[in-house]
């Protein structure tokens, strides 16, 4: 099962139907430059959508794996051949997704630790820019990378984008009972809203930067 042939084969389909790559996309729900990566063998379809896709391009499941039109003489046994390949593929796939979730839980973990080191056992540490606090923000996007399951770099960037602020601005929610229970002198509230402040102008930095990049890999 070839990644490039079923890619070629997307798009044969695809052209004889008089689909663009939008048309396609439009009607099985996914986006223009996911018909494309498909087509370019960066990726393929989820099994959740191979029926859908397969109903909209006029051909069957074991077209699509195969990578071209069969004829009735072979298409058991590529049919058998093309269910060994995706039960092999999902073995890798498990072992793949598994060992980047461990880490992304351990990632938050120690993130977590560090923030109560710093921002609680620590407090003097933090200067103007509040560098541990864009070590808490940075280690708590990647540890969400990590446990999203995104793989690819366009995946991966895409989905940084839609995170950056919401987690810019959930994480002084986090630190909000903590803060309140600590308490003491007034002076704390401008230290605590200083701390919401740089969350948010790290998140909207982050966000424009990724537009930025997401920009230049769809050109």
């Amino acid at each position: 099962m070839s990644q490039n042939n079923i890619g070629e084969f997307i798009q044969q389909s695809r052209k004889a139907r008089g689909f663009t790559q939008k048309d396609l996309g439009d009607r099985i729900g996914v986006s223009d430059k996911t018909i494309s990566k498909w087509e370019n063998g960066n990726s393929i379809p989820d099994t959740s959508i191979l029926n859908e896709l397969c109903a909209t391009l006029d051909i069957n499941v074991n077209e699509l794996l195969s990578g071209e039109k069969l004829t009735p003489e072979i298409y058991s046994m590529k049919a058998e051949e093309n269910m060994m390949n995706l039960l092999e593929d999902n073995q890798k796939q498990q072992c793949f997704t598994l060992l980047p979730c461990a880490v992304g839980i351990v990632l938050l973990i120690l993130t977590g630790l560090f923030a109560i080191f710093t921002h609680v056992l620590l407090p003097d540490m933090l200067d103007l820019w509040d560098f541990p606090t864009l070590l808490i923000y940075i280690g708590i996007c990647c540890s969400l990378v990590l446990l999203s399951g995104k793989r690819h770099k366009q995946e991966i960037i895409h989905f940084l984008r839609k995170i950056v602020v919401p987690v810019g601005c959930i994480c002084p929610l986090l630190g909000m009972n903590q803060f309140i229970h600590q308490f003491r002198d007034p002076a704390d509230i401008g230290s605590f809203v200083d701390r919401c402040v740089l969350f948010i102008l790290y998140s909207l930095i982050a966000y424009v930067i990724l537009v930025l990049i997401e920009q230049h890999l769809d050109k």
